[in-house]
């Protein structure tokens, strides 16, 4: 019986996937699915973050599973802990799409502050008066990140190559002061309120939520979001 690759990502080209592995001296037949599989004969299982409900039952009818894949930065979607319990390798895309979020957050942040959106809008309405969302001047906002991983610190890079003022404030950073201070970057405490917080998640189910804040005395930007990775994925788009 020749060995089985299962993917269940319609993203994942089979061909490439088994050039890859022949290329690594791994001899398997990859297939696509749209179902759970079982039965013997599959030794990895390859799943997108569409593909929710798998559950230890569906590893359980996997009796020759040595791998469990998330073709995704985010794996809230496998049951890892199942996984370990049966000695599976689990393993994730830890860098997927960093540099295209980082891309698009960027846009979205140059576009609030510049109103472009809204004014776009008000032109093909007929409307022609900027007043109306005034834009506001990229250079010296303040930025906020709370959480700071590949994605935040790739923004991060991209808004200081624009002239925003960066403040950090997450986990383990204590140590990267100085280093992220030779990027132009600065780390406050999370209890300083009067600096600007943004944050990313790939691991959480909570929904996204987004606020700005323009009152003098707080953060020029006040950004809030918790993205499971389902909800990062559907707004960037593949790269070959």
């Amino acid at each position: 019986m020749t060995d089985r690759v299962v993917v269940l990502d319609d993203f994942i080209p089979a061909d490439a996937l088994s050039d890859s592995l022949a290329a690594a001296g791994i001899s398997a037949d990859v297939v696509h699915q749209s179902e759970f599989p079982s039965g013997p004969g599959i030794i990895a299982l390859l799943v997108g973050p569409e593909t929710t409900g798998l559950e230890p039952r569906h590893l359980s009818d996997l009796p020759d599973l040595r791998l469990l894949s998330a073709t995704s930065a985010g794996y809230d979607h496998l049951p890892v802990s199942a996984a370990h319990e049966r000695g599976l390798w689990v393993t994730r895309a830890v860098d997927y799409c960093t540099e295209e979020v980082a891309d698009h957050a960027l846009a979205l942040t140059l576009g609030l502050l510049r109103s472009t959106h809204t004014l776009d809008r008000s032109v093909h309405a007929g409307g022609w008066d900027v007043t109306a969302a005034p834009p506001r001047r990229i250079a010296g906002t303040v930025l906020g990140l709370y959480g700071f991983g590949r994605i935040a610190g790739a923004f991060a890079l991209r808004a200081r190559a624009v002239g925003m003022t960066v403040l950090v404030s997450g986990r383990g950073l204590g140590d990267r002061v100085g280093e992220l201070a030779a990027e132009g970057i600065e780390v406050v405490g999370f209890e300083d309120r009067t600096s600007p917080v943004a944050g990313s998640s790939t691991t959480t189910r909570s929904e996204p939520r987004c606020a700005v804040d323009t009152s003098p005395v707080r953060p020029s930007m006040f950004f809030r979001t918790n993205l499971p990775h389902r909800t990062i994925r559907s707004c960037t788009s593949r790269t070959s």
